[in-house]
């Protein structure tokens, strides 16, 4: 009888889903043997404490299940969202990725009252049948197997769906089986379903529960959820019968474990019922079994995973309904103004911020304190080429007064409407009636207002489908397509198969140890990989001071990366034209040259830098006197016709000083032998060689050509006339030139003489929009709806000129060194792990940016170095940016969140 009791003890498993319930099940299991518990579906972290206090309490195999509940799910994602992704592949990942939650807290058990990935079925029996044919009902069997195959064991529970007859129940269960067991026995053990109803009688119940091993399904039974359970004796009865006929668990609240004795008792009385339970409890015990057959995922882990799934699902579930007009993704940005519209009260912040990331936009938010006529002056002050861009979360809790701003606005030309709310409102409302874009947003929050700004902006194709019908034109499974256009995304590195912790930990201790050292007192490093910025962080301050923490969003001085970001572009393009060609003597285009010893330089040796011209000429020297003050006939403390070139706070240089710069240049004498020595004289030369071949100013070319088609709002010359002062970072305090902290002026004296405009340094900007201007590179010139510079050009300019000279240099742009990938860390430039075919430039300010084809990998870094002093060569000694890059090729491919799902 002792035995009979252990084994009964063995198929009982305590509901534990309240406070209450939890603490009386506690008292239990410190002193009983139980077969399982059953706790309700909360956050992870406090399922987790609750199952390790219950392992601490009891010794042998426990079966830990955990009922579904959507209010405070495991895995906190909108599970209707799938219903719009025409990706089957996302809801099998969403199951692993569940089994895997389920598996770290400790749970080997899940039971769901319905299809998990969309709303409870209201339909009946004979309607789910035809229903198992839909894509609905596809991607709920996915999400089952890959819960499965996360080794978590399925209970689909039908006790709160279904109105079932004693027929329905049977056929239901036959063909569930046959839906999900197409194949074997074998494949789906270990897969259970609970076919229990308050409606069944237990009579119903024993006769269809007969036998259910046979079908690799595992069946357990609440006892509480049959409505004709008025006494003890009820559930002893029904308990026994229910074991008897097969049924592997019965689920008891705390306060009915008294009656566990008497079962024992009325199982003793039948022959069969020890073999019955002891295969029973084996069937259990092979259940446990097969569930401890995978490794577990930490929580962190799953984390980071849950990041990159939540971003392909928030992705795939924007729908394009109308864009009758295509103004999606944007276009034109170099030649339209901006403006987002969106409501104080149901504000969407994080969808405006990442709007402003690809370009400038005019944010206008409508408060309650805002009225119709103030609206309608800001729409007819508009410059004709506006782009609005209406942000809505719906119009549930807008006024009468609200409702008529937003009829003003939809009056206006060039709307993108995004939808934040329920989409059947938008034909209530007659929106979709309107000559507007719609774009769908996939929720409402952080995550998903981010995904849509970057979709609306061509960082991520379109494709969503719509759930269900609006109207006879827009009907369920109906959406536009939309390719990405190019333009840099934002994503985590899991998103990119990097792992996030093992990145963040390496790259924070380098560039925290630069700090240390004094190196710099603070950078920010930004990484790309395949057209999506996974790392963007910034560390310490402008200065030792540490008034100013470094910001994502401070202007930089570039320093020589301006070679390559500023005046090599339009040579690229007139190269294109055949207005240039690289082989032509420089004189050609630069006639004062024609007459010195420079006459015969083709453009090709200057740009690779063995056109024999001295590595520099200290041109500050000619506006100084001998006792080391400024000439007066050069500079002068006070802005005139004559003087108006600033080179720093109260400091104006004569305007013809350009032609001194000119003339000490041609004037200079060449190096004995034609090979690679770094030189950027030839490039204070090209800006206006390029006005003279293109008669436009050489400023307003690259704004309008290239930095605003490109987003690039920020990228400049001479900064200070257009941020605020606390945006730059500083960077020499000069002792000998300027005497005075440089902030927000260029910092090479050469360029400074130029009136801060020069081709070999002066360009300041931030991060982000340097890396725009080098995603175009390695998108062979194409960024967003513009291609800037054909591949071929890309090509020619980024590969290694005259590799037979030991030159590792390309056409203006920077190479690794010969044989690099066979260097050590301590040998190699830039990390050994980049490719021959990655280029780059640095800047003496402390800048770096890196593009490499191969694998599309993007690496930036911008300090300020010199600041103190030029003296201080920390960084090089320290060899941080090497380092730094090293560890991006260390780790791709480190991880792959589908393959560590399972």
């Amino acid at each position: 009888m002792k035995q009979l009791k252990e084994q009964t003890e063995k198929v009982i498993m305590l509901n534990m889903t309240t406070d209450s319930l939890y603490i009386q099940g506690l008292r239990i299991i410190e002193k009983e043997e139980v077969g399982g518990v059953l706790l309700k579906e909360k956050s992870a972290t406090i399922l987790k404490q609750q199952i390790q206090k219950i392992k601490k309490r009891i010794a042998s195999p426990l079966i830990i299940a955990i009922k579904a509940d959507a209010t405070t799910p495991i895995v906190n994602l909108d599970p209707t969202l799938l219903k719009r992704v025409d990706n089957d592949s996302l809801a099998y990942y969403y199951g692993s990725l569940y089994g895997n939650y389920l598996r770290a807290i400790g749970a080997s058990m899940y039971i769901t009252p319905s299809l998990v990935l969309g709303s409870k079925m209201s339909y009946t029996i004979e309607q789910n049948l035809t229903a198992y044919k839909s894509k609905q009902i596809q991607r709920d069997k996915l999400f089952w197997q890959g819960l499965h195959h996360s080794k978590i064991i399925g209970i689909h529970d039908l006790s709160e769906n279904y109105s079932l007859s004693k027929k329905n129940l049977s056929t239901e269960i036959k063909n569930y089986r046959e839906d999900h067991h197409p194949d074997s026995d074998h494949l789906w053990k270990g897969t259970a379903y609970n076919y229990n109803h308050s409606g069944a009688t237990s009579k119903t119940i024993q006769q269809i529960l007969k036998d259910p091993v046979h079908f690799s399904t595992y069946c357990f039974i609440d006892i509480n959820n049959l409505s004709e359970i008025h006494s003890n004796s009820k559930i002893r009865n029904i308990s026994q019968n229910s074991i008897l006929n097969g049924n592997q668990m019965i689920v008891l609240k705390p306060q009915q474990w008294k009656i566990v004795d008497k079962i024992a008792q009325r199982l003793a009385k039948h022959s069969e019922s020890s073999f019955k339970l002891k295969s029973t409890s084996k069937n259990i015990f092979e259940l446990y079994k097969w569930s401890k057959t995978k490794n577990t995922i930490s929580l962190s882990r799953l984390n980071s995973i849950k990041k990159v799934y939540s971003q392909n699902l928030y992705e795939e579930s924007i729908v394009l309904i109308k864009d009758s007009n295509r103004l999606v993704p944007t276009n034109n940005l170099g030649q339209k103004h901006f403006t987002c519209i969106t409501f104080e009260k149901d504000s969407i912040p994080h969808f405006t911020q990442r709007l402003k990331s690809y370009t400038h936009i005019e944010d206008f938010h409508i408060s309650s304190n805002v009225n119709y006529k103030e609206v309608n002056t800001f729409l007819s002050q508009l410059p004709k080429k506006t782009q609005i861009i209406l942000g809505l979360k719906g119009f549930d809790h807008h006024s009468v007064e609200n409702l008529k701003i937003i009829t003003r606005v939809l009056d206006e030309k060039n709307i993108i409407l995004v939808w934040f709310g329920d989409a059947k409102a938008l034909t209530n409302a007659t929106l979709l009636d309107d000559d507007i874009s719609v774009v769908l947003a996939s929720g409402k929050n952080t995550l998903a207002q981010d995904i849509v700004a970057q979709s609306v902006m061509g960082a991520n194709k379109i494709n969503g489908i719509l759930s269900n019908t609006l109207s006879p034109i827009y009907t369920q499974g109906y959406g536009l397509t939309r390719k990405n256009s190019g333009r840099l995304g934002f994503s985590t590195p899991e998103y990119e198969n990097i792992n996030s912790t093992q990145l963040t930990a390496k790259i924070d201790s380098l560039a925290k140890l630069g700090i240390l050292e004094k190196a710099y007192p603070g950078c920010q490093i930004l990484i790309a990989k395949d057209n999506h910025v996974i790392f963007h962080q910034t560390y310490g301050y402008h200065t030792y001071k540490k008034n100013i923490e470094v910001k994502k969003d401070d202007i930089y001085d570039w320093a020589s990366i301006t070679k390559v970001t500023g005046p090599t572009i339009p040579i690229m393009q007139l190269y294109e034209k055949h207005k240039i060609s690289l082989d032509e003597p420089y004189s050609t285009y630069w006639q004062l040259w024609k007459n010195s010893n420079k006459k015969d330089i083709p453009l090709r040796d200057i740009l690779a830098h063995q056109g024999q011209l001295k590595p520099y000429l200290p041109l500050w020297n000619s506006t100084m006197d001998r006792q080391g003050k400024f000439k007066r006939d050069v500079v002068h403390r006070h802005k005139s016709k004559n003087y108006n070139l600033k080179i720093a706070p109260n400091l104006y240089i004569k305007n013809s000083f350009k032609d001194t710069v000119y003339s000490e240049i041609t004037q200079s004498e060449l190096l004995d032998k034609k090979k690679y020595t770094y030189s950027g004289l030839a490039f204070f030369t090209f800006p206006r060689m390029i006005e003279l071949i293109t008669k436009t100013n050489y400023e307003k070319y690259l704004r309008d050509s290239i930095y605003r088609p490109l987003g690039a709002t920020t990228v400049t010359y001479n900064p200070y006339k257009y941020f605020a002062h606390n945006r730059y970072v500083p960077t020499e305090n000069d002792r000998f030139f300027r005497k005075r902290l440089i902030v927000g002026y260029v910092h090479d004296e050469g360029a400074a003489l130029m009136g801060g405009v020069s081709g070999n340094a002066g360009l300041f900007g931030d991060i982000i929009d340097c890396a725009k201007i080098f995603q175009m590179f390695l998108n062979n010139g194409k960024y967003g709806d513009k291609q800037f510079v054909q591949p071929s050009t890309i090509k020619e300019f980024t590969k290694q000129q005259f590799p037979e000279n030991e030159n590792r240099r390309g056409l203006a742009f920077d190479k690794p060194l010969i044989n690099n990938s066979d260097k050590s860390m301590e040998e190699c430039y830039p990390a050994y792990g980049c490719s021959s075919d990655s280029f780059g430039h640095g800047g003496f300010t402390g800048t770096f940016a890196w593009a490499d084809p191969k694998g599309k990998v993007l690496f930036i870094f911008f300090s300020n170095r010199v600041y103190p002093t030029r003296k201080d060569r920390i960084l090089y000694e320290l060899n941080l940016r090497p380092q730094m890059q090293q560890v991006i090729y260390n780790l791709i491919d480190s991880i792959d969140y589908k393959r560590e799902l399972g």
